[in-house]
Order: C-alpha cells, then sequence, then structure tokens
C-alpha cells in the first residue's frame, strides 16, 4: 500500500485562505492520504481545520526559516515511512484530481510537475504549458538557470531523499532541492492533467509592469546563493555562478539598471528567473 502526505506550512499571513485549501484536500478525486503541516506561528491552526480531515492531519513544530520548515516536512515524512509527498501552498487551490494524478504521474517517475495557474486576477494564466509541452520530461540542465518545480506543484518520491536531508544556504528551496534530485538522475515529467492555482506574490513572480532595480538585485542575490550551493555538488554550474556574479555587480555598483524598463510584450508571462536576462538582454 503506497503510504501519500500531501505536506505544507502555514504562517499567520495566510490564515484567510486556510478554508479554501482544506476544501480543495477534501474535494479530491483520491483521498487516501495524510496532512502534514509544519505551523509557523498560525494561532488555532486547529480551528481551521474540517472535522472530517482531523484525524488525517499531524501538525509539526516550526524550523527557524521556511527553508527549515520545507526540511523538517521532508525529513519527518521519510522518517514515518511516506512513500510520496505532495508539495501545496497553503494558501493555494488544486483541481480536484490533483492527489490521484501526482500518484499516476509518479508511475515511472520520481517527480511530478503539474500545471500552475494564476487566479484572482481578470485574466487566469498557465505559466509552465507556456514553455513545456504535456509529458515532457524534465532534464536537469534545463532547471540549470531557472525553476519550474514550485512547492505547490510538485509531487515526488521519498526514497529520493537520503535521511537527515539538508538544505544548503539558499532562498529558492524548491529550486535547490529539485536541481539536486535531478543532478543526482532523478527522473521528473511535467503534465497539464491537473493544475494549482496558484496565489501571485510579488516574491516568487514577477508578472507583467514595470521592473524595478530592487527586484532585480534580489532575484541575482537568490541566484547567487543557489548558483554557489550547486556548485558545491555539480560543477555544471561554475560558469553560471560567474555570469550571475557579473550582472549583481553590475546592479549593485548602479551600470546595469532597469528603472522605467517595462517586461517585454514578446515575453510571456514572465518569472522572477527570467528577470535578469530581460534587463541585460536590453542594455549590456
Amino acid at each position: 500500500m503506497t503510504k501519500i502526505a500531501f505536506i505544507t506550512t502555514v504562517f499567520p499571513s495566510i490564515s484567510q485562505y486556510m478554508g479554501g485549501f482544506f476544501s480543495s484536500l477534501m474535494n479530491q478525486t483520491y483521498n487516501d492520504f495524510d496532512i502534514v503541516i509544519v505551523n509557523d506561528g498560525l494561532e488555532d491552526v486547529g480551528l481551521s481545520i474540517p472535522n472530517a480531515l482531523k484525524q488525517r492531519v499531524m501538525i509539526l513544530e516550526p524550523g527557524t526559516s521556511p527553508v527549515k520548515n520545507r526540511e523538517i516536512l521532508l525529513n519527518h515524512t521519510k522518517k514515518q515511512g511516506y512513500d510520496i509527498a505532495i508539495w501545496g501552498d497553503a494558501d493555494d487551490l488544486f483541481y480536484p484530481n490533483r492527489v490521484e494524478a501526482s500518484v499516476n504521474g509518479l508511475k515511472g517517475n520520481d517527480i511530478y510537475v503539474n500545471e500552475l495557474q494564476t487566479f484572482g486576477s481578470t485574466k487566469e494564466i498557465d505559466f509552465v504549458g507556456t514553455r513545456l509541452k504535456n509529458k515532457t520530461r524534465i532534464e536537469h540542465g534545463y532547471i540549470l538557470d531557472k525553476n519550474l518545480f514550485g512547492m505547490t506543484n510538485t509531487a515526488m518520491r521519498l526514497k529520493l531523499i537520503e535521511d537527515d536531508f539538508v538544505f544548503a544556504d539558499v532562498v529558492a528551496a524548491d529550486w535547490y532541492l529539485f536541481s539536486r534530485l535531478l543532478s543526482n538522475g532523478a527522473r521528473a515529467i511535467y503534465s497539464n492533467e491537473t493544475k494549482s492555482h496558484y496565489r501571485q506574490h510579488c516574491e516568487n513572480l514577477v508578472g507583467s509592469g514595470r521592473i524595478c532595480d530592487s527586484k532585480l538585485e534580489y532575484v541575482l542575490n537568490v541566484r547567487d546563493l543557489h548558483f554557489s550551493a550547486m556548485a558545491e555538488i555539480s560543477s555544471l554550474y561554475k560558469e553560471i555562478y560567474e555570469e550571475n556574479l557579473i550582472l549583481l555587480n553590475a546592479v549593485k555598483n548602479r551600470e546595469l539598471t532597469c528603472d522605467n524598463n517595462q517586461v517585454p510584450s514578446n515575453m510571456a508571462n514572465p518569472l522572477w528567473w527570467e528577470l535578469p536576462e530581460l534587463v541585460a538582454r536590453k542594455q549590456l
């Protein structure tokens, strides 16, 4: 019997979305799974859990950072003997077949990546499908400088994780985790057969409109930490780490700016990791 955990973190600023999150899980077409939550400061989290789910929910104490919270989730579910972990942000919603499609998608694969669709705006946008075709296998080389593996649209086999897994000093935990797994030969596939409704925040998506220098520097710093950590694992990252460092120093020295620049109209729905290329392409 395959043991499945739907894993997430909760914190005070998302309390208003918890009802929708649990409703999404209650309405799944496949319901033989547990829910494991790291509670990072949300008071009375138990009051948000529907009675029908209470027996399937386990709440864990938080770590010292969002990255450490993800580390706790991975290590706990691994030690408890779960076979599959399905990631989902607690402020997002999921198609009713999310769990079922993830379980089926992991037959013959180690990592399953489903479509991300934004909501809460006037237009729903598919983000992954504009870049990959359905049933595309995602190789390590594809995510060297980009990330489509989010903590709300991925499922994975926990046998991939060594005991007492530790994240490096990074900000983008998802990018690091799946880069590390793919570098070790994990097999990943993208599918549009199910979707996660993704709540767009300024920290995770560029979206459209103006590009600001502070956002550019933040993205370059995130990439710097990621490339530095991955360079300890794979020599593939040495060159890209050095290229990113040049861009980062240029921004810090005001040699590269993006004031009053617009996201190009031919760049459909840019994600945060595409921002440096957008600006550098125009100025360098």
